[in-house]
């Protein structure tokens, strides 16, 4: 078997980060900065902001608040966290409509 054909797995755990990062990570990844680059290009952030590195601030804290904060969180909770990130990142966010 050729190793790029190899079966991912516990006794090859490179292949299945590899998996992981491009299946999962990576599609996210560009949808979140295809997203932050129309709102650029709308004038929020502002046009010298890296928007690789506002989505790499926003995924660390948010990693850090689901592995680290203690208490069962519910996808309502994780929305607003996720809404107060973007406010201090400097975007103007509405309140969902109850």
């Amino acid at each position: 078997m050729r190793p790029s054909c190899q079966p991912a797995g516990p006794s090859r755990p490179k292949l299945l980060d590899d998996a992981y990062w491009h299946h999962h990570l990576v599609p996210r990844h560009e949808r979140a900065r295809a997203a932050l680059l129309q709102a650029q290009a709308d004038g929020l952030p502002s046009s010298i902001a890296d928007v690789d590195v506002l989505i790499d601030m926003m995924t660390g804290a948010v990693i850090y608040h689901l592995l680290l904060q203690p208490g069962q969180l519910r996808a309502a909770d994780i929305s607003r966290y996720q809404r107060r990130l973007l406010r201090q990142a400097g975007f103007a966010l509405r309140e969902p409509e109850a």
